[in-house]
């Protein structure tokens, strides 16, 4: 009798413990969801989002390419978005200068983030990597670099890896790129977007200064990207300021349904045709700037009819296709691959850009500091 009555009271006290331990998991569950995380409540079908103090999402808000990307209300509570946000609060500078990169472009992430360092004004701490693999992620993190790690399944609809390639949209990268872009416009943040091969010459304060009323400050795309567009933006250097009419700029583009434009065709479209760009000639550099066609010799810069100013940068500025006679000219070097022999041409260019020592991943390796000490470890200078 004794034994059984121990057996009941062990019983008891088990049930009593499983009771406490699920009561626990219940209050961290609610603490988590309704106090911890962003407040949310829907506004006339669009979402209104206080994620920290500071930093909110207002309606209207639309990520580019909205069949693709998951609907914000999903997106909000990711941590790489909550990471976004502290980072972008420690910021005393107004401007973001972001890259997207992975594992397999190490070595021209770390020639950027050198190049950057050596020719321009471009503070470390203003730049902000995309890390696409955590193992890029936690290697910039402890070299003090800002950096987000994003899979794409977290905003991707049905992720999987040949997305898009199944549906001729933008690749999975260039489409988070955009989003997050999207992101830190609406947060009030000017947003200068690199490719990890567009390399910084110059520092491009200058070259922005130039065009201060400009909203939209970009490097020509090339022609098989314009599509039916005369003027086309490149999202291998292009800088976008906060403004009302930036922000209306991606609101439309976003809602345009017609056709299968990826995101970059919509926001082109919009420009040219949407808004209805009238373009001219800027007086910079006007002895190489005799007409139209010569336009890729030019900055032009395009006025739509609801007043945004979008300037495209001529290739004396950013050189996409050419040699490297006037290197001090450039702002950017942004090479281009077409053919094997544009291939063996650039890959000699190429010397001229790279700016990591000989045995830079021997410095790397064995190296344990961290923001500028860690780039002058690995420079060559």
């Amino acid at each position: 009798g004794s034994w059984k009555k121990i057996m009941r009271i062990r019983r008891c006290r088990l049930l009593l413990l499983t009771i406490i331990i699920l009561s626990f998991l219940v209050v961290l569950y609610i603490c988590v969801h309704y106090l911890m995380l962003p407040n949310i409540h829907s506004v006339n079908r669009y979402v209104s989002i206080s994620i920290r103090p500071g930093f909110n999402i207002k309606p209207p808000f639309s990520f580019p390419e909205p069949n693709v990307i998951k609907p914000v209300e999903e997106v909000v509570h990711m941590r790489w978005l909550l990471e976004l946000v502290d980072i972008l609060a420690d910021r005393t500078s107004k401007r973001i200068y972001l890259l997207t990169c992975d594992m397999k472009h190490y070595g021209s992430l770390l020639n950027w983030l050198v190049a950057a360092y050596v020719n321009t004004e471009i503070e470390l701490r203003d730049i902000l990597v995309i890390s696409s693999d955590k193992t890029l992620y936690k290697i910039l993190k402890s070299r003090k670099i800002s950096t987000i790690y994003v899979e794409m399944r977290d905003l991707i609809r049905h992720y999987s890896i040949h997305y898009w390639t199944r549906h001729g949209a933008t690749s999975d990268v260039v489409i988070t790129k955009m989003a997050i872009v999207r992101l830190i416009l609406h947060f009030g943040f000017d947003v200068v977007v690199f490719d990890v091969d567009a390399i910084p010459l110059r520092d491009p304060h200058a070259l922005f200064s130039s065009f201060h009323g400009s909203d939209i400050i970009s490097a020509h795309a090339l022609e098989d990207h314009a599509q039916s567009y005369k003027w086309s933006l490149c999202f291998g250097f292009v800088l976008f300021k906060s403004t009302p009419r930036v922000e209306y700029l991606w609101e439309f583009s976003s809602n345009i349904t017609e056709g299968k434009w990826n995101a970059i065709n919509k926001l082109n479209w919009a420009i040219t045709i949407g808004f209805d760009a009238t373009w001219r000639m800027e007086k910079r550099r006007t002895n190489k700037c005799k007409n139209y066609a010569m336009s890729r010799l030019c900055d032009i810069t395009g006025v739509t009819k609801t007043g945004l100013r979008v300037t495209l940068l001529s290739r004396w500025a950013v050189c996409r296709h050419c040699g490297m006679t006037k290197f001090d000219e450039y702002y950017v070097w942004y090479k281009i691959i077409r053919t094997s022999e544009d291939k063996e041409k650039i890959d000699e260019l190429a010397r001229s850009v790279w700016f990591l020592r000989d045995d830079w991943k021997k410095a790397d390796r064995l190296s344990t500091a961290a923001g500028p000490n860690w780039i002058h470890e690995i420079s060559d200078g």
